[in-house]
């Protein structure tokens, strides 16, 4: 665990062993790094029985004042193994709270993915409509305008003129069509167009003509019959 070391390889027990070593009568520069050695130890392995027999062992050879104080050694041990317990807890409690945090964190990446690919998959669900709607569009003006039955479609929905010709009729050419014809329909609706107005118009003016000659006829027998 990284978590049982701080910055500059300060030991979460240095404070307690700064204090603690020197009422035991040791020096703490020479013998806390045996101690804090040995827990890092035991962090990463619990298997280290041994070694703290060893450890107590010099320690109490060692101090000037509490050689011969077995109970002080066993009382130091005790307190060492109560600040590692509270220690692991604290990093397995801010493990946890990290664990969770990411957890939470990668449940709402997954969450938004999801509506990502929702919205995609709708998306294409709408154009693939829209296109439908289009290709059904052009086919009712195929059939309602009576091309060509040899016409086909090419692989982007566009209606190919004529298989012979290949020329590919995209959808404003078939709008054109459209307008084309309606136009013409329109012309044959308002009386045939020019062709009709140009006869009524020569219709009326020879109708002119037959009133003048009958007038004229008139006039002449009035003539007459002075």
């Amino acid at each position: 665990h990284n978590s049982t070391m701080a910055d500059d390889e300060t030991h979460y027990l240095d404070a307690f062993l700064e204090e603690r070593l020197p009422a035991l009568g040791l020096d703490f520069e020479t013998y806390g790094a045996y101690v804090t050695g040995l827990v890092t130890a035991m962090d990463e392995d619990d298997d280290d029985e041994a070694d703290w027999e060893g450890i107590l062992e010099l320690l109490q050879a060692s101090s000037e004042t509490h050689s011969d104080d077995e109970e002080a050694w066993i009382a130091l041990k005790e307190e060492i193994l109560k600040l590692q317990a509270e220690q692991q807890e604290a990093t397995k409690q801010k493990e946890d709270a990290l664990k969770q945090e990411r957890q939470h964190n990668e449940q709402e990446r997954l969450q938004q993915d999801i509506a990502l690919a929702k919205k995609a998959a709708e998306d294409a669900i709408e154009n693939s409509l829209k296109t439908k709607e289009v290709d059904e569009a052009k086919r009712e003006l195929v059939a309602r305008y009576a091309y060509d039955e040899s016409e086909s479609y090419d692989r982007d929905g566009n209606l190919v003129a004529s298989a012979g010709e290949g020329q590919v009729m995209t959808n404003k050419d078939v709008a054109a069509q459209v307008n084309s014809e309606k136009s013409k329909e329109m012309r044959q609706k308002t009386g045939g167009g020019k062709k009709a107005e140009q006869e009524k118009t020569a219709k009326s003016r020879e109708d002119k003509k037959l009133q003048k000659e009958e007038r004229r006829n008139r006039a002449t027998k009035g003539e007459r019959h002075r």
